[in-house]
């Protein structure tokens, strides 16, 4: 993976050295961090960087939502969300704002690799309004999935866990794992994570 530039977007400083330390652990280099909404804005107007990473836990839902806009509009970088829980309806509206990717606590090294490599190949690879689409044309396997294995697809290729991803579609996690096992088999790979890498640019905006 590129060394890839991370501005974080914290609460406090512990917070902070928690996400500076597993993002250094993968091969990022953090380049500035901030403690607040208002102070990360300014971050971002003043630094050179891929990807910006925000703790939503740290911040309100609404300044979440802002700080999104405000990286793809002045900085035009991607935002990936670390989150403590599930919340469906914030990961849905950030998807919308500009979020190219979620992680929930305990973070774990593969899936962060993972979802800085997939959220900063689309960064370079796609255009970032509208909706999610599936390109079947860049990854002629997409199109042996179903309507419902796409939706989960998609979700998978965001970096999404089965539980995100039965309470987004309102299906049971047995459900999930069933689809992702038929996704995983139709698209030749053993893991999300590779899920991610081999075909994460196929998701891409319309």
């Amino acid at each position: 993976m590129a060394r890839e530039r991370i501005i974080i977007a914290g609460g406090d400083a512990v917070i902070v050295l928690s996400l500076r330390t597993v993002l250094q652990s993968v091969g990022c280099s953090v380049v500035a961090s901030a403690r607040s909404h208002r102070e990360a804005i300014d971050v971002l107007m003043r630094t050179s960087g891929d990807l910006l990473v925000v703790d939503a836990a740290s911040s309100t839902p609404a300044d979440t939502l802002a700080l999104c806009e405000e990286a793809k509009i002045t900085a035009g970088i991607p935002v990936v969300l670390v989150l403590d829980s599930i919340d469906a309806e914030l990961l849905q509206q950030a998807k919308n704002a500009g979020a190219e990717g979620v992680l929930v606590r305990p973070l774990n090294p593969n899936q962060v690799r993972a979802t800085i490599e997939f959220a900063s190949s689309r960064n370079r690879s796609t255009s970032r309004s509208g909706t999610f689409a599936i390109d079947t044309e860049a990854t002629p396997l997409l199109s042996e999935l179903s309507a419902r294995e796409r939706e989960v697809f998609e979700l998978l290729a965001f970096g999404y866990r089965a539980a995100e991803i039965a309470r987004d579609l309102f299906i049971s996690q047995h459900t999930v794992r069933k689809h992702s096992k038929t996704i995983f088999r139709k698209l030749q790979v053993h893991s999300q994570i590779e899920l991610m890498r081999r075909h994460g640019r196929s998701v891409a905006r319309g």
